[in-house]
């Protein structure tokens, strides 16, 4: 499968061919959403050098990744960044 859904709701893309895609696919919809801007500095972006963005820092080992984009109320989550300006960024979290 592309997506593994925990039980606490979070998904996560996994290492496979379809996850790959999946997690592509995802980011490609965040950058149009965010008009080709980062979500951390706003400058323009292109979007074949985004990087995914996640909200909610993944931690070691990746234990509290969520990949999806937009939560069940509607809310959106994770963005679409510079790779520059999400490795300056590390695991902060946003405030």
């Amino acid at each position: 499968p592309a997506v593994e859904v925990m039980r606490d709701g979070r998904e996560v893309c996994t290492k496979t061919a379809a996850g790959r895609r999946e997690y592509k696919q995802r980011l490609a919809m965040m950058c149009y959403r965010q008009k080709n801007f980062c979500g951390i500095c706003n400058g323009p972006m292109d979007p074949k050098r985004a990087t995914f963005e996640h909200t909610r820092p993944r931690g070691m080992g990746g234990g509290f990744r969520d990949d999806r984009i937009v939560l069940p109320d509607g809310t959106w989550i994770n963005k679409a960044a510079h790779w520059w300006c999400n490795s300056e960024k590390g695991s902060r979290r946003d405030v």
